[in-house]
């Protein structure tokens, strides 16, 4: 009896362990996560047995990232990025789009990352008011891209979006090199461009015969100078004639003049006197009248020193002077900031608005899809802050009282002034004769004047200058766009440049 009890509670015990294992069976298979999607593919692919379902999963992977290339470079193209010109095309690749921060990191369904260089989004204007974008995306050995139709119409948000009744589609990137032919089923083709580039020709003209004159360098002008030493002797100019006495040295040459002649001439002018002078043959006389101020004496007065005032203290009211007090007070308290905690992160089904106690950061954002009866949605990732007010309060008075009280003080009346007694002098206008002269003398003398010149001898360093005319001839780039393996181009000296462009096919 104690046997078959403890054989039915093991039994029991293992039976409740395999019906939770398949519970949560069941719910990663019906929610699946990404990790677990990729671990799942690659232990498939390491087995070599894939299932239609797991098949499913693994393209939806792709198709994921593929999709979220679309929204970030549809988000990235704005007006000024896009191109200007009709068939003219902008392009990033996903090496870029990380680095600029405009999608978040993924992986393949095996986790390896995905070709950076190769993955790209290109952006051709079609028209005046479409653009078609092409989405390529290269994981490993499989290469698909997305072809959207996008324009700046009446039903966008002020931005890009996609034309209404044109869905996007995933085709497969054809990896062979095939060549040009008119495809039964495409719409669109891939065109190469081709680049042909020739080296500009220099030549030169004889170089010029060496000349003193001098000759500017320029983009055109090629010049050569060289410098030479000579010697060379010259004279100065004659000096001026001087009284100074010069000697002549092995270098210096002196000439000399001698002037015999009588002078007359005239003293300085003496300083001016009241004392009489006569004029004579040899005195010349000066004369001026001014009228001037004779001192006689001093007057003597009495007057007011107004500078003196006789002042009498009184007291008076001289004023009055009001106070206010504050008999009531307010106090207002305001919210001046908030004090931020930072919770965690968080995913949620739709776009969130901060509130006074929680603020949403948006980190970013991803799309998933299901084929069938699947549905599809996009998944908001915010970083999420709890939030405290700060507040601070305001004292202000709601009522004053006001109380007046009178001034008393000295005042001084003014009753009179102190008397002072002033002198002043008397003088009489007369006139005044003044007197100046200068006399007149005769001199004879004998002068010699002198004057001479240097012989000059220096080396001088002389600059000669030649040219020669430079003519270029620019070289040419030459760009073509055709289809791969263009072979009139190949052997017209044409080669890739790795570019390509997506040629809509009317």
């Amino acid at each position: 009896m104690y046997t078959e009890t403890n054989n039915f509670s093991i039994r029991s015990v293992i039976l409740q362990f395999l019906f939770v294992a398949l519970f949560v069976f069941i719910l990663i298979w019906l929610f699946p996560m990404k990790s677990d999607l990729k671990k799942a593919v690659s232990s498939i692919d390491n087995s070599k047995n894939n299932s239609d379902g797991l098949s499913v999963l693994t393209d939806r992977i792709f198709n994921e990232n593929i999709y979220d290339m679309k929204d970030a470079a549809q988000s990235y193209f704005t007006n000024e990025r896009l191109p200007q010109k009709v068939g003219a095309t902008a392009k990033i690749t996903l090496r870029e789009m990380l680095d600029k921060k405009i999608i978040l990191p993924f992986t393949d369904k095996n986790g390896k990352q995905c070709d950076l260089d190769s993955s790209y989004v290109e952006i051709t204007k079609s028209n005046n008011e479409e653009y078609l974008m092409k989405v390529n995306l290269k994981c490993g050995e499989e290469e698909n891209y997305l072809l959207v139709h996008l324009g700046c119409y009446n039903y966008c948000s002020g931005k890009l979006c996609e034309k209404k009744g044109t869905t996007a589609k995933i085709y497969k990137t054809e990896t062979k090199k095939v060549t040009p032919s008119t495809p039964k089923t495409p719409k669109y083709r891939t065109l190469y461009e081709y680049k042909k580039t020739t080296a500009e020709t220099v030549k030169y003209t004889p170089w010029s015969e060496w000349s003193t004159t001098e000759v500017k360098s320029t983009n055109n002008i090629e010049v050569e100078t060289k410098s030479e030493v000579s010697s060379k002797s010259y004279y100065t100019d004659w000096s001026e004639w001087s009284t100074t006495k010069v000697e002549a040295t092995a270098t210096r040459e002196v000439e000399t003049d001698v002037v015999s002649k009588t002078e007359q001439y005239y003293t300085k002018w003496s300083d001016w006197s009241t004392t009489k002078v006569s004029r004579t043959e040899t005195r010349e006389v000066e004369t001026k009248t001014e009228t001037e101020k004779k001192y006689l004496g001093t007057k003597t007065e009495t007057q007011l020193d107004y500078s003196k005032p006789i002042y009498e203290k009184t007291q008076v009211v001289i004023g009055s002077s009001t106070t206010k007090t504050c008999s009531l007070y307010n106090v207002t308290t305001t919210v001046t900031g908030y004090n931020e905690t930072y919770v965690g992160m968080q995913k949620f089904s739709s776009k969130q608005t901060s509130s006074a106690l929680i603020r949403y950061e948006l980190v970013g954002t991803y799309n998933w899809y299901c084929d069938g009866e699947c549905t599809a949605g996009k998944t908001f990732v915010y970083k999420v802050y709890q939030r405290t007010p700060i507040s601070s309060s305001t004292v202000t008075c709601a009522k004053y009282d006001t109380v007046k009280t009178v001034i008393l003080g000295n005042r001084y009346v003014l009753t009179g002034y102190e008397t002072k007694t002033i002198k002043t002098p008397v003088y009489k206008n007369v006139k005044v004769t003044y007197y100046r002269y200068r006399d007149l003398k005769t001199k004879a003398a004998n002068t010699t004047y002198y004057r001479y010149r240097d012989l000059i001898l220096e080396n001088q360093k002389v600059k000669y200058y030649r040219y020669r005319t430079k003519s270029v001839t620019p070289g040419t780039v030459s760009i073509k766009w055709s289809v791969y393996n263009d072979t009139k181009l190949l052997k017209a000296g044409y080669s890739y440049t790795g570019n390509t462009k997506t040629e809509l096919i009317k």
